[in-house]
């Protein structure tokens, strides 16, 4: 009884309350209206991909046969995936696409004003969306107001994403090239060593120049190993390769992605009709108190 009786109590102070209500929803809707009106259209273009497993590119891959054996799929797995939405954002990247379409002026940023850098990414951030989809490929998103240059830029974005995938690989091809190329030098140099001493033996029939001439045939053949992998990783670094298998590249839209006008409108009205709903709530009580203790008073 207790509880039904505080309800009907706040039902009371509401309703008693009720024109300053329903004016600060009328209100609400009638800016929210306004506001969704003079917003601009956006356009959303979107680019799908797969990245591949970058460990199809590896020379051990390309040129051995066990590797082979322990790849799965040609398609990258998480790693691969939370790699790509890492490097998409790459300040390099973004400011090279920045510079690249002159965003500045597109998304009328002011460079002669303080933080102007700050702002441009901001925008660029707020028009730009990599995630990973519930198909686990990536969707590379873009909204602008012109749909034609979304695409664009969508696109653009994907490929600059794709040279800075494949750059992992080729980076840690190059890392193992000069780190083959070093053991290859030490050992040419053991060989001439080895080789130099041998041609002083006199008495080839010694024990020691049987240990030396047995210890020159296995470091030839750690240069033959080192040689061969050597032009493997110089071959694995020419070779060309797509980092991305496309889904479907970005297209323009026909039809815009925001603003929603109608969710905006709803949902300001139910914003302003709860908020002016506690307000009263708020004041009754204030009065309820300030009664109190003019009573005890």
């Amino acid at each position: 009884m207790g509880s039904n009786g505080n309800l009907l109590g706040v039902i009371r102070k509401i309703l008693r309350w009720w024109k300053f209500i329903v004016i600060i929803s009328g209100l609400a809707a009638a800016l929210s209206i306004v506001v969704s009106l003079l917003l601009p259209d956006e356009y959303k273009s979107t680019a799908v991909f797969y990245p591949k497993n970058l460990n199809i590119y590896d020379s051990e891959y390309l040129f051995g046969t066990g590797a082979k054996d322990k790849i799965q799929s040609i398609f990258g797995g998480n790693q691969d995936l939370h790699r790509v939405i890492s490097l998409s954002g790459s300040s390099e990247l973004k400011d090279g696409l920045i510079k690249e379409f002159k965003l500045w002026d597109h998304y009328d940023i002011d460079t002669s004003s303080r933080y102007w850098h700050f702002k441009l990414m901001k925008k660029f951030d707020s028009r730009t969306k990599v995630l990973k989809s519930e198909h686990d490929n990536i969707e590379l998103s873009v909204w602008d107001e012109d749909p034609r240059f979304a695409a664009t830029l969508a696109n653009r974005f994907s490929e600059k994403l794709e040279e800075a995938y494949e750059d992992v690989v080729k980076q840690r091809n190059q890392s193992n090239l000069e780190i083959a190329r070093k053991r290859l030098g030490e050992i040419e140099h053991a060989l001439t060593r080895l080789v130099d001493t041998l041609q002083g033996f006199r008495d080839t029939s010694s024990i020691t120049y049987k240990v030396v001439r047995s210890k020159y045939n296995s470091v030839q053949k750690d240069y033959r190993h080192w040689s061969s992998l050597v032009n493997q990783y110089k071959a694995a670094n020419e070779y060309e390769f797509n980092g991305f298998y496309y889904v479907e590249r970005a297209t323009p839209s026909e039809k815009k992605d925001k603003p929603v006008r109608w969710l905006i409108v709803v949902s300001s009205v139910l914003a302003a009709f709860f908020l002016s709903i506690l307000a009263v709530l708020i004041i009754e009580q204030i009065r309820f108190i300030k009664e109190e203790l003019k009573n005890e008073a």
